[in-house]
């Protein structure tokens, strides 16, 4: 088979070597075989299939083998055109770590790796010759001329992998043949096509090692900040601790009550932010930490009585509303965690006090019901207040969304996200029923089961 070539002379300071770059005509227009097409579509697939960079990297260096020739080496490559990291495949398993080991970057001055810079500044795809290979994969001395005959190479095909935008290389993709005149103009039309969907996918892997440390950073930040918030509701609930202590030095009864009164607010108020901020670290946490969110130590918990004491707390910050506990069992126990129960109830209840209007009933109720999947604990928190609109439904546990018909009612958004949190660690179910201007009712299904432990 024979090729159209021109020779590189700039590439190698070595007279001795010489480069082949295929004059490849337009042929891009030419329609694909059956089996290339098929090739393609299932490379695009199995590189789509992880975001991690040296994941991505194999899968790319698996593909080429035997589709492009018996051997490959992909090399990602930085902004100056240095090697960065290197995967390794041959066809002969025994042969692939003699090549990973010939694969590792040398030290810069011995134009080993030299072709591979050479491409990525050019963007233009290459053959090399036989001694050019042996080059490339440790020198040309006598021993590594024996070690590249160990391997049973002759030729390599190097092509860029660039960004979408055809101006940066990311990776240089090497594919060696142990044939002398291997790689013409179809060869090289179907590895460039194949290094663009791996450019592709080494774009949405860098956007995705990005997108981690920018979450990352941003959890850092938050965990620092809601541990500086912490200290002083600490110093708070102690103080208030330190005055329910000395309350009854108080003659005036009338006074004493007013203080133990307020004591109480400044405790819920507290705890109440305490829960929020935790609630806050939960929801916001990489999906890498969110397991540790997933898997809560779970204990025997009555939920009527978590209810009576969340419904007191937040009864003394509800001001002119009521709230009413109604329907509730003597009790209703389960294996679950009870300050994120706790956390939960406080949650839905104090959303549905904000957005109701004062001299208003916001109803509590607790059931137990049987289906085809089980023993639930039901909890109901009905409102009368702005409702929410239709087409906002489909946003209310997301994170930071907040109804469109709110106005000047403060809030952040959090409070259902946090409570989808704590129902989906605990296998749950909840729904919100609402319509504008009438009101909501939140629906949330606990599993009862026994300790699973």
């Amino acid at each position: 088979m024979q090729a159209s070539t021109r020779t590189i002379r700039h590439l190698m300071r070595m007279p001795s070597l010489t480069l082949w770059a295929p004059s490849v005509s337009p042929s891009a227009a030419r329609p694909w075989s059956a089996a290339h097409a098929s090739f393609l579509a299932d490379a695009s697939k199995r590189l789509s299939a992880s975001l991690e960079l040296e994941v991505v990297v194999r899968c790319m260096a698996e593909l080429g083998v035997p589709q492009l020739g018996s051997a490959s080496l992909i090399c990602t490559v930085d902004d100056a055109g240095a090697v960065s990291h290197c995967s390794a495949k041959h066809r002969e398993p025994q042969r692939e770590e003699l090549l990973s080991a010939l694969g590792r970057p040398s030290v810069p001055d011995t134009g080993a790796w030299q072709p591979i810079s050479s491409v990525a500044r050019t963007r233009q795809s290459m053959v090399l010759s036989q001694l050019a290979t042996g080059v490339l994969l440790g020198g040309a001395s006598t021993a590594q001329m024996v070690v590249l005959s160990d391997l049973g190479l002759k030729t390599a095909l190097l092509v860029p992998a660039m960004d979408r935008d055809g101006q940066r290389t990311l990776a240089v993709l090497v594919f060696f043949s142990e044939q002398t005149r291997h790689y013409g103009s179809s060869q090289v039309r179907l590895a460039e096509e194949l290094a663009s969907r791996f450019g592709l996918a080494l774009e949405a892997a860098a956007m995705y090692r990005a997108c981690q440390t920018l979450l990352d950073d941003r959890q850092e930040t938050l965990a620092t900040t809601v541990h500086d918030l912490m200290s002083p509701l600490t110093y708070i609930k102690g103080t208030a601790q330190r005055l329910q202590r000395v309350e009854h030095r108080i003659a005036d009864r009338s006074a004493r009550e007013e203080l133990r009164r307020r004591i109480d607010a400044i405790d819920s108020a507290v705890s109440r932010m305490t829960s929020a901020l935790n609630g806050l670290l939960e929801i916001s946490a990489p999906p890498r930490q969110a397991d540790v969110y997933r898997d809560p130590a779970r204990h025997a918990t009555d939920l009527v009585d978590v209810a009576q004491r969340i419904v007191a707390e937040q009864q003394q910050l509800a001001g002119r509303r009521c709230i009413r506990l109604r329907e509730t069992p003597s009790n209703l126990a389960g294996w679950w965690n009870t300050d994120r129960i706790e956390r939960m109830l406080g949650n839905l209840i104090s959303n549905a006090v904000k957005y109701s209007a004062p001299a208003t009933v916001v109803d509590v109720s607790l059931s137990s019901e049987m289906d085809g999947e089980g023993r639930w604990a039901v909890v109901r928190v009905v409102d009368h207040g702005v409702g929410i609109p239709a087409g906002d439904l489909p946003f209310v546990f997301e994170p930071f969304r907040r109804g469109s018909n709110v106005g000047q009612i403060a809030g952040t958004g959090l409070g259902l996200a946090s409570v989808w949190q704590t129902v989906k660690t605990h296998d749950g179910r909840l729904w919100v029923d609402s319509e504008e201007g009438q009101g909501t009712c939140v629906t949330v299904r606990l599993p009862l089961e026994r300790n699973p432990g």
